[in-house]
């Protein structure tokens, strides 16, 4: 039998929130964002993985993707949904973890030894939400900075409506058709005069979609800012969360293979990311044996803290 030899630099392991009172932004099943409540000192749930220990349903994701597969969440509802190849999850368990860095002596702040650490500051969108990025727009031939202008085509039906935007679709075929909603603007606005563009302008102005419309014609499209609204909730600010301290260790994983998961490993990408801002490359193929196993570790299944 053989084995996938597998390196993984900097992963990094966030501490207990309920000790730590991270404010990290994470979806739990039922869509909540925050991690830790203030008021009452609880959090989402989330897996607990002590520092220097690989959890089963972490590696097995990370497999799913050096195989060429799709990853399943571990906690969020979707996971009844889509649950996944179990084949992935068996590989995990019998997969050996040695860790390859070093451990630093208890001291003032830590009661035990721990691995290396870095602060990091967590900065991510919450939940349906974009930043509001500024994209250049080339209309009448000349760039011009839409801030929040990054628009994919649910987020323009959200905006516009489903009358709205089946016009505008109709419009971008007619006129040669456009890759992206971004390019399918700047199309109509190299044809603003045409009556059937100057009727769908007046009819954005009517129902109040002034920035599309703006923008097509190129009235102060640079001041335009495609904001959040009650109604048309497409741009609400990034969540800043506080410093947060996180343990990075690296690992070396051993995975025993079968021929046909060779195979399967030879037509997919072969390096992978795991948890926050670990790195993960195939580096070697060896002979499975006792060695491996005895100056190994197994996988643990993380307690499910809620």
């Amino acid at each position: 039998m053989k084995a996938i030899v597998i390196k993984i630099r900097d992963i990094g392991s966030f501490r207990d929130p309920r000790i730590s009172k991270s404010q990290d932004k994470v979806m739990d099943e039922n869509g909540k964002t925050s991690r830790f409540n203030k008021r009452s000192k609880d959090s989402t749930p989330y897996i607990k993985v002590p520092g220097g220990k690989l959890d089963v349903r972490h590696v097995a994701n990370l497999l799913r993707v050096l195989w060429g597969e799709r990853p399943v969440p571990s906690i969020r509802k979707v996971n009844k949904l889509f649950v996944g190849d179990p084949y992935f999850n068996d590989l995990a368990r019998k997969a050996r973890v040695k860790i390859t860095s070093i451990l630093l002596p208890p001291d003032k702040v830590h009661e035990k030894c721990y691995y290396p650490e870095e602060t990091t500051t967590i900065r991510k969108s919450i939940g349906d939400s974009w930043q509001t990025a500024t994209i250049p727009y080339i209309l009448d031939g000349s760039p011009v900075q839409v801030k929040g202008g990054i628009l994919c085509a649910d987020r323009l039906r959200r905006m516009l409506g489903d009358d709205l935007y089946k016009n505008f679709n109709t419009l971008v075929s007619k006129y040669g058709g456009a890759t992206t909603i971004k390019k399918g603007i700047e199309l109509l606005n190299v044809n603003k005069k045409k009556p059937d563009v100057v009727s769908f302008c007046d009819k954005c102005q009517v129902n109040k979609r002034i920035s599309l419309s703006n923008m097509i014609l190129n009235k102060g499209a640079n001041s335009i800012t495609i904001h959040a609204s009650p109604s048309n909730p497409l741009n609400l600010l990034m969540a800043s969360g506080t410093v947060e301290i996180i343990q990075k260790f690296d690992a070396t994983l051993y995975v025993p293979v079968t021929n046909e998961d060779l195979k399967r490993i030879d037509n997919a990408p072969g390096i992978a990311t795991y948890l926050e801002g670990g790195f993960a490359t195939i580096i070697d193929i060896e002979d499975w044996s006792e060695i491996i196993e005895s100056q190994t570790e197994a996988t643990i299944e993380g307690e499910l803290c809620i």
